[in-house]
């Protein structure tokens, strides 16, 4: 397997798992996820590509703190 014609090593990790656990988070039962009425039909939501553009261009808080390191992960990807 290679990027760009760079060599990759292959890994591999074995996981064994004895336990698991799942707890109910009480954010996720008070939202309503689960009745009907809170559903949104697809013509309702905004497309995924719009939301991403609006993140990684800063409109919103979260996206204005992640556009140096968006855009640094992207200088760096197109460098290798």
């Amino acid at each position: 397997m290679a990027i760009n014609t760079k060599p990759m090593s292959q890994q591999n990790i074995a996981v064994s798992i004895k336990q698991v656990t799942v707890q109910q988070n009480t954010n996720l039962n008070s939202a309503l996820l689960w009745q009907p009425e809170n559903h949104k039909h697809a013509g309702q939501l905004s497309a995924f590509s719009k939301i991403m553009a609006e993140h990684i261009n800063g409109k919103e808080l979260p996206g204005k703190a992640s556009h140096p390191l968006v855009n640094s992960v992207i200088r760096h990807d197109l460098k290798n």
